[in-house]
Formats: structure tokens, C-alpha cells, sequence
């Protein structure tokens, strides 16, 4: 143009192939037809350009990143309305930007989670963390409410007004899912509670059968022990036995159910004492010599001379087992043998594995029938329940005491090949002396003669009973009907060498008696020997009642032999 100036930038190249960014300005001095002059400079401003491409470059980068960036970023002024929004903040409300920044941010929040957004973001004014998050819900332009983790900062603008910076987070699912736990954990807590009621259930009624089913029964099988007892004449003695053998095999069924509930509910606790376990088990011989002579079926005792006589461990869980194996093999076997075997099949430091095996030639079980037989109420045939009885609890019972031994039990049998049940055992050598045996079949002695034994118990038939085997102990016996009579007689009179304390009574039970005289201001009272006559056998078990003040305890019906044993142990 002529006479104008001009301003342009451009390359400038060199020879060498380089070039560099310059600003030319120019200004006309003449102008002819064909002949321009100018008057210019040339400036250097590479540097200047390069660093206003690189920014011009960061930022459309970071508008790119800003808008596609798959994570909601706002920011809101001090009043709560949007000053910018990402592209995809926007495409998620389902927003125009229009329609969205200049908006206060309550157009997006869930109406109920307004205020308290509002109040979270006054709060970070006076936070002393650079930022607060939360958890909240939203609504997009459908109406469709969503939860997202909002964090926010708070920030100046170069305006030196309050700016909050925000970032989203959709959390919908993980809200979801957490819903779905958190419903899921209370309906499995609300299932634990019903199961746990449930169980207790079970063992109330259990507690409550067991003392009304032994109730009885030891007024059944105490009589008999006393008749027999009392000189009978000899074609009586065949139907006291009788009598005895049914009460004593409907205690048996009892005992059963028992030991099935209380090992259900997790109840049975192995205790851990010394004990003669070859002396045991030559009990346990002993004791159905009797059966298998009937039977003319020979039983037969192999023990390891090896297996050290002082053991720690069960003594009464141990007899139990095997005492439900040798029952059945001498129940199953009508021909030839039972085998009671233990042997030592690993020692070593002051420990030994032992080996228990019961084998017999009886009826045998099929292959097809080795697991199920240890399921509860099960037996091999459906008619054997119906030739030999029982409640097919004994080897499920069996099974799970085992197991309580950290063991397993295995089965060799074949149909009308005989059976043999094996198990192992580890125990701890105990060092621990043991005390004497004493023998309890003879009555005759003085141990008991002239002690005065104070018998604390509200049923007649029971009191009969217990009076009964103490007068032919030629012991002294007084009674009590209830703990506050028990107590107003030892307040009378401490020169009670003995109690027997029946658990459930009216007016005063045993345990809160017991309690009472453990804490009685006479010492002499306090230490005198008390044992438990329970026919509750699920709830007020040995620990228990021990804990409770009792010096031992024996569960109705009681042998007269065992609380022979007892009394004398204690005095």
C-alpha cells in the first residue's frame, strides 16, 4: 500500500538450513511504478514464539484432557454456581453447557443432598485439610439419581475471590453392591440368630427331657439296685435283672440324644487328665465278659505291653467310643469273636500314637454303606433297627468324639465278613502320679460308717432312694427338701461331713445354696465337700458345677457304686 506500514512475522533462513522466527517492521520512504523502498527492522523472537506455541500447545492439550478426561471436573464459585464444566461433566448430566455453567450446582444435586452439599463445601472454609471429601448423590437431566465420591478444594482466582475446585467420581455400583452386602450380612446375622435360637431351643428341650425322663428312671433303676440288694429270692433275681437292663438301655438312648445335642451345639470340651488307659480298657473288657458269655461269643483283649500306664487325655470320652464299638460288635455278632486291641504305633517326645481297633465276626456292614452308617439315626439295613434296635446315633456320636481328637475312624467290613472299626490316638506321656485304686464292690467296710451326710433334694422318690443305698453304708443321713431348709439346718448344725445337693428345687436351687455356703461367714461350712446330683446333663455339666462351688457331681441315674466311689474319694 502506499505510504503505510506493516508489521509481519516470519522465517528467516540461512544458508546452513536453519532458520529463526522474526518480527519485520516496515515503513515506506519512496514509491514509483515499479519500485517500492522501505526503511525496517528485523527483531529476533524465537524464543518468545516458541514459548507461546509450547503454552498455546499445553492448553489446548489440557482442554483435550480436561474435556475427555472420563471423571467429572467443576468449579463452582464462593455462591455455589458453576463457573466451568468438563465436556464430560456435561455429556454425563446430559446438559447443555448452557444449560449448565451460570446454573447453581443444586440443579444437579439430589434434593435431600443439597443442603448438606452446601454445608460440606461452607466447611472446607474452615478446614484445616487441604481438602474434604464425601459421598452423595446426584440427579441427571433424566432424573436418574446417581451417588458419586465428591473432593473438593478450595482456591483463590487470580481475582482473589473463593473458588472450589471439584472433582466427581461415579460410585453407583460400588453404592450397589455395597447395599447388597451390607443386606446380605443382615439377613445371614438375622439367619445366625434364628439358628442360634433355634439351637438353644433344642437344648432347653433337651435339658428339660433330661430331667424329666431321668427323673423317673432313677427312681426305676434305684429301687431295682435296692431290691437287689436286699437278698432276693432267686426267681426274683431274673426279673429285677430284666427290669434293670430295660431301664438302664432306655438311659442308654437317653444319654444318646444327650451327647448328640450337647456335640451339636459345639458343647463337649476334652478334658486333659492323667489316666491308666490298659487298666480302662481291662475295665471295659470286664464289664461285657457278662454279654458275650451269653452270647457264647468269646472277647478277646490285646494291649501293647509298651503303652506307658499314665496318659494324659479323656478318660470318659475314650471309654465312651470304645464302649459304643465293643456294644455293637458284641450286639451284631452272634457267632465267634469281639477283639479289643490297642498297640503303640509311634512314640516320641513324651508322646505316643496308639493304635484302637475293635474286630468282631459278626453280621458285617456292606461297601456301599461304610459312610452312611456314621450319619445320624442310620444303621446298615432298615431292618436292623427292627432285629437288634437302637437309635443310630452311637456311631455318629462315635465318629464326632473322634474327630474332637484331631483323628479320623475307619471301617474294614464286608456283608457276613465281620467288621473292624480303627482309629488313632496321640497322647501325652504324663509323669503325674495316680492315686490308688480302691475297690467298690464291697459295701462292707466302715468308710462311710457313722458320717453324717446331709442329702438336699425335693423329690421323694429320689430322697428314698439316696437314703437307702447311705443307711446300708451305715451312714448318718439327714434331708432337706430345698436349699433354705438345707441352709437353716447347716446354720443349726456344721457337723454335716458331707453334702449331696440336687440342682433343680423350688424356693432355693443347688447352685445358689452352694454359693451361699461358700461364702458362709463359718469357715467350717465353707470347705465342706458338696457333689452335685444332677439329672440335668446338658446345661449344668462337670465345669460348670465345678466353677459353681460343687466339689464333684454325678448325674442321675446314678450306679450306687459311683457315688460309693465319690463319697469316699471326697472324705
Amino acid at each position: 500500500s502506499k505510504n503505510q506500514s506493516f508489521k509481519i512475522i516470519n522465517h528467516l533462513c540461512f544458508d546452513d538450513g536453519s532458520y529463526k522466527y522474526v518480527e519485520i517492521i516496515g515503513n515506506p520512504t519512496s514509491y514509483q511504478k515499479n519500485n517500492k523502498n522501505f526503511n525496517g527492522t528485523f527483531r529476533d523472537i524465537t524464543d518468545d514464539w516458541m514459548k507461546d506455541a509450547a503454552l498455546k500447545d499445553s492448553e489446548e492439550k489440557f482442554k483435550l484432557l480436561f474435556d475427555s478426561n472420563p471423571t467429572i471436573y467443576f468449579t463452582l464459585d464462593e455462591n455455589g454456581f458453576i463457573i466451568s464444566i468438563n465436556q464430560f461433566g456435561i455429556d454425563y448430566f446430559g446438559y447443555t453447557k448452557d444449560e449448565i455453567v451460570g446454573h447453581h450446582v443444586s440443579k444437579v444435586f439430589y434434593t435431600e443432598d443439597a443442603k448438606k452439599a452446601m454445608k460440606n463445601l461452607e466447611l472446607l472454609k474452615y478446614s484445616s485439610n487441604d481438602f474434604l471429601q464425601w459421598e452423595i448423590r446426584k440427579v441427571k437431566k433424566t432424573g436418574e439419581i446417581i451417588w458419586v465420591k465428591e473432593t473438593a478444594r478450595l482456591a483463590k482466582s487470580r481475582h482473589g475471590k473463593s473458588v472450589y475446585l471439584i472433582v466427581c467420581e461415579d460410585i453407583t455400583s460400588e453404592i450397589l453392591n455395597r447395599n447388597l452386602i451390607r443386606k446380605k450380612q443382615q439377613e445371614l446375622m438375622g439367619a445366625k440368630e434364628k439358628a442360634e435360637e433355634a439351637a438353644l431351643e433344642k437344648q432347653q428341650f433337651a435339658s428339660i427331657m433330661s430331667h424329666e425322663v431321668r427323673t423317673p428312671l432313677n427312681a426305676v433303676i434305684g429301687m431295682t439296685n435296692i431290691l437287689l440288694m436286699d437278698n432276693p429270692r432267686d426267681n426274683q433275681i431274673q426279673e429285677l435283672n430284666t427290669l434293670k437292663f430295660a431301664a438302664e438301655n432306655l438311659l442308654m438312648l437317653v444319654n444318646d440324644i444327650l451327647d448328640f445335642s450337647k456335640i451339636e451345639s459345639g458343647k463337649v470340651n476334652l478334658e486333659k487328665i492323667t489316666f491308666d488307659l490298659p487298666i480302662m480298657v481291662n475295665n471295659l473288657k470286664n464289664s461285657y465278659q457278662f454279654k458275650a458269655d451269653e452270647k457264647g461269643i468269646k472277647i478277646n483283649l490285646i494291649v501293647d505291653e509298651s503303652i506307658p500306664h499314665q496318659l494324659l487325655g479323656d478318660p470318659t470320652r475314650i471309654s465312651q467310643i470304645l464302649n459304643n464299638l465293643v456294644s455293637n460288635a458284641i450286639k451284631f455278632t452272634e457267632i465267634g469273636f469281639v477283639d479289643i486291641s490297642i498297640r503303640a504305633i509311634q512314640q516320641l517326645n513324651g508322646s505316643v500314637k496308639i493304635r484302637f481297633e475293635i474286630a468282631d465276626s459278626g453280621i458285617g456292614i456292606p461297601m456301599e454303606k461304610h459312610q452312611s452308617i456314621f450319619d445320624s439315626f442310620s444303621q446298615a439295613n432298615s431292618d436292623t433297627t427292627r432285629k437288634y434296635g437302637g437309635t443310630g446315633l452311637g456311631l455318629t456320636i462315635t465318629k464326632r468324639l473322634v474327630e474332637l481328637h484331631n483323628s479320623k475312624i475307619f471301617i474294614d467290613s464286608d456283608l457276613g465278613k465281620g467288621t473292624t472299626f480303627y482309629f488313632d490316638i496321640d497322647f501325652i506321656v504324663s509323669f503325674e502320679k495316680l492315686l490308688p485304686i480302691i475297690n467298690f464292690n464291697d459295701y462292707s467296710d466302715t468308710k462311710i460308717a457313722g458320717k453324717r451326710i446331709l442329702l438336699v433334694e425335693d423329690n421323694p422318690f429320689n430322697q428314698l432312694i439316696a437314703t437307702k443305698f447311705l443307711a446300708k453304708w451305715n451312714a448318718i443321713v439327714d434331708t432337706a427338701e430345698n436349699g433354705k431348709i438345707a441352709l437353716e439346718k447347716l446354720n443349726s448344725n456344721s457337723n454335716y461331713d458331707l453334702i449331696l445337693m440336687d440342682i433343680q428345687m423350688p424356693v432355693m436351687d443347688g447352685i445358689a445354696t452352694t454359693k451361699a455356703i461358700r461364702e458362709h461367714q463359718d469357715i467350717s461350712l465353707q470347705s465342706i465337700p458338696i457333689i452335685a446330683l444332677t439329672a440335668v446333663a446338658m446345661e449344668n455339666d462337670k465345669e460348670k458345677l465345678l466353677k459353681d462351688g460343687m466339689n464333684d457331681y454325678l448325674s442321675k441315674p446314678f450306679n450306687p457304686t459311683d457315688l460309693y466311689k465319690k463319697i469316699i474319694q471326697l472324705l
